[in-house]
């Protein structure tokens, strides 16, 4: 396995994600052929343009990046 160390949620995280299958596109990946080539179009519009950065605050998330450490 490959370890970057970088700030989750830093610029260079966004950047190193960007159009990759990450676990939250993981599901469209497995699934039928139409959603995996919507997938990738998005995917391809990702690397081409700069990332875009949205600050996600649910509880959701807040909570995993709680249980991260444990995680790993």
């Amino acid at each position: 396995m490959k370890t970057i160390n970088v700030e989750q949620g830093s610029y260079e995280w966004h950047c190193l994600r960007q159009g990759c299958v990450t676990g939250t596109a993981l599901k469209s990946a497995l699934s039928t052929k139409k959603v995996q080539d919507t997938l990738l179009a998005k995917l391809v519009s990702e690397r081409m343009t700069e990332p875009q950065i949205s600050d996600l605050n649910s509880p959701a998330v807040a909570r995993g990046n709680e249980m991260e450490p444990i995680a790993r």
